[in-house]
């Protein structure tokens, strides 16, 4: 039996962005950039065994000082409400040329390796193939941003916070989730939106995401099969009915 075609990305888009574009921020603005990276940051599958792929669409004076702290402390440090997103920054500037690292992985620098390794960005100091040091810094979306540089106080001189420790662990539990639900998603074609409202909330259950709500548009005949949006910032799972595109 002939291997079916799988859909390239535009397809994908095409058929499954149900986002009013007149609801966006231009394709220029930081917000819009953001959405970009978090767009190219999940991966294509070219292998015979398939690593997770998404369907696009488918965080006194002694007195003052004890007061001023722990608002010092929020302001260097921040949680990543978005982990699923790392960007991958060819020099340390948030304007710089980026690119998406792998879905999976832990949320941290390390997650831009391969996209150096790979030559999936470029610059002048940086030998192609070779890995400068990488800093990660939480985007103001809540996402991770990491730069080619060793320079610990990078985040503060780009107006960034630092990444908190603290959250590292819960950070990566997020991430790992998101790739179940995609693998899960990835093992039928066109899964009904019932069968994988079911089996989602089988793994949020089991995963200790019990708390994360699903929130299920209604398919059609025209859009059949279930696909995957995230919202981890607000522990949501969207399920978008769409085509199938595979023949």
């Amino acid at each position: 039996m002939p291997r079916r075609r799988q859909p390239d990305g535009l397809e994908i888009m095409g058929a499954d962005n149900p986002v009013d574009p007149a609801l966006l921020d231009g394709p220029g603005s930081p917000k819009g950039q953001e959405m970009l990276a978090r767009v190219l940051a999940i991966p294509r599958v070219p292998n015979p065994s398939p690593r997770p792929r998404v369907r696009i669409g488918r965080i006194a004076l002694i007195t003052a000082i004890l007061i001023a702290v722990p608002a010092a402390v929020w302001a260097l440090t921040r949680g990543l409400s978005n982990p699923e997103a790392i960007v991958c920054f060819a020099d340390v500037s948030v304007d710089a040329d980026r690119a998406g690292a792998p879905f999976e992985g832990p949320a941290d620098a390390t997650a831009c390796v391969s996209v150096w390794e790979q030559v999936l960005i470029e610059s002048p100091q940086v030998e192609p193939g070779e890995v400068p040091p990488l800093t990660a810094c939480v985007l103001d979306q809540g996402s991770l941003g990491v730069f080619p540089t060793d320079d610990e106080g990078v985040c503060e001189a780009l107006g960034l916070a630092v990444p908190d420790p603290a959250q590292q662990a819960e950070a990566d539990a997020v991430r790992g989730l998101l790739v179940d639900l995609v693998e899960f998603i990835e093992t039928d074609d066109c899964m009904p939106m019932e069968a994988a409202e079911a089996g989602i909330r089988h793994i949020l259950d089991e995963s200790g995401f019990g708390h994360w709500e699903i929130r299920s548009q209604a398919a059609t005949d025209e859009r059949p099969c279930a696909s995957l949006g995230f919202e981890p910032e607000n522990s949501v799972v969207h399920l978008v009915p769409s085509s199938d595109l595979t023949p």
